[in-house]
């Protein structure tokens, strides 16, 4: 799927999975002989830093909540609702880049975008924060705010995009959007936490955790990339609300975000159907009945999804693959056809190089997509290794055995992880609220280990199956999940090193 035309990150990926199907893998493996090596396990752990009070679990147990409850929803769509946020947050900025909102004198210079102000005001220390300057962005924006609230009260969400007919093609506006409105509303949280109005703040995240869950409706892996970092504002700004003096605890509110957040088996399910709708004749190819011209037809689909990725020589890159793959291919699709099909060798003989070749690529995708499919179904600490080393056989085989048609196998094990993370992390915060709520209730003291919480559970790492490493230290507590493997060069550990305010 395709956001716009500018995505270069997924430009990127797609050229470099171009590049393995059709020229057999060279390409990728020069690349992996030049990769540096791998980063540190220290370099792939968030550290979060947290300065906490003891704090008792709130009465009544869901006085905050992150996603609403059902009888403050209303019925209605709220993809319209966001679309129209997304519109006056696009007014707002031109107006902001144009100096016409908020006037200023004659000889003043003109903002520039919003951007660099929003970094430096999600970056910036709450005890610091430039309130004077967040409340002007947030003014701003108030339009764009209200508009959003009212999507994230709708009981559901749906954009409707045309996969069906455009494949991998349709385009996504609205996952553009979608990062520009979360930062926005983790800004205005920020403000509500240095106001000291931790209810509006508690709602104004759970209006980014709730947008990030609308997101999860007829998602796609890149849509679901998006809404994990839709997410991540979310959670990135829950520290400021748990560091405030007299507080609230958040154990309770942070259950009521769904985990996990995302339904990635359905999403892997939607990315297999997308290359039906994008390569014509999958059907005639499966069945054995994929003629030359309808062959050229389906490796010219290919060869445009790389162009409109910027792949060179793409517009010889037809004709070269015929004769390439027929040459590398068309021995082992003739073994398959009569091992795995069960067709006379007689009859294979008979059948064009094309229809040959279609039975294999196809089957071949449907193997791997089957395969990681199946893998989802399970739960994810199981799912995890089964989808790295399918991955790992796909990356040593460098498209080969797989055929043209890896150009759409997305890097699935990263994807999945990614769209873990969220889960991982809040599991991981709220771990912290449990021993916040310990600590209420025994004069302040940490727990020595997870397991002796009393009145409420530590939840277990998501990612691992397993409970989150934990240490009393002399002025708080760590807790602590290791990196991922299959993900290096990111950072999927998470590291929550807290002490106790003086």
């Amino acid at each position: 799927m395709t956001p716009n035309p500018t995505n270069n990150g997924v430009r990127r990926t797609l050229r470099a999975l171009v590049a393995v199907a059709l020229f057999g893998g060279a390409a990728a493996n020069a690349r992996a002989a030049d990769a540096p090596p791998p980063p540190p396990a220290a370099d792939m752990t968030d550290v979060i830093r947290l300065t906490v009070r003891p704090a008792a679990l709130p009465v009544p147990a869901l006085k905050y909540r992150m996603l609403p409850e059902v009888a403050d929803q209303q019925p209605g769509n709220a993809a319209v609702l966001y679309l129209t946020a997304a519109r006056q947050m696009t007014e707002a900025r031109a107006n902001a880049v144009a100096g016409t909102a908020n006037p200023k004198p004659v000889d003043a210079p003109r903002p520039a975008d919003d951007s660099d102000l929003i970094d430096s005001l999600l970056d910036a220390p709450l005890e610091s924060f430039p309130k004077h300057k967040a409340r002007e962005l947030v003014n701003r924006y108030a339009a764009a705010l209200d508009q959003f609230r009212l999507a994230t009260l709708r009981d559901r969400c749906h954009f409707d995009p045309p996969f069906r007919t455009e494949g991998f093609a349709t385009l996504l506006p609205y996952v553009n959007d979608a990062r520009p409105l979360a930062r926005v509303a983790a800004v205005a949280a920020r403000l509500k936490a240095a106001e000291g109005d931790a209810a509006g703040a508690v709602e104004l995240l759970g209006r980014v955790f709730t947008f990030a869950r609308h997101l999860d409706a007829d998602a796609f892996l890149i849509q679901v990339l998006v809404g994990a970092a839709v997410a991540q504002h979310g959670i990135r700004t829950l520290p400021d609300v748990m560091q405030m003096p007299g507080g609230p605890n958040l154990y309770w509110a942070l259950g009521t975000v769904p985990s996990p957040m995302f339904d990635l088996a359905k999403c892997w399910e939607a990315e297999r159907a997308g290359v039906h709708f994008t390569i014509p004749f999958m059907r005639e190819a499966r069945a054995g009945r994929l003629s030359a011209e309808q062959w050229r037809a389906s490796m010219a689909s290919i060869t445009r999804a790389g162009q409109a990725a910027g792949a060179h020589n793409a517009a010889t890159a037809e004709d070269f693959a015929m004769a390439l793959m027929a040459a590398q291919q068309y021995p082992p699709a003739k073994r398959y056809a009569i091992d795995q099909l069960k067709l006379a060798p007689a009859d294979v003989e008979r059948m064009s190089v094309p229809q040959v070749l279609g039975m294999y690529w196809v089957g071949q995708y449907d193997r791997f997509s089957h395969e990681t499919a199946a893998a989802l179904t399970l739960p994810f600490p199981q799912a995890l290794p089964r989808l790295a080393a399918q991955e790992a056989r796909l990356q040593r085989d460098g498209g080969r055995e797989w055929g043209p048609l890896s150009v759409f196998f997305p890097a699935a094990t990263r994807a999945v992880v990614n769209g873990r993370m969220p889960d991982r992390r809040v599991a991981a915060l709220r771990c912290v609220e449990a021993v916040r709520a310990y600590a209420a209730a025994h004069d302040g003291k940490a727990p020595e280990s997870l397991d002796r919480l009393t009145d409420v559970p530590a939840p277990v790492d998501p990612i691992t199956g397993r409970p989150f490493a934990y240490a009393r230290t002399a002025d708080g507590f760590t807790i602590e999940a290791p990196p991922v493997d299959a993900n290096r060069g990111q950072k999927t550990g998470v590291r929550i090193e807290a002490k106790w305010a003086k």
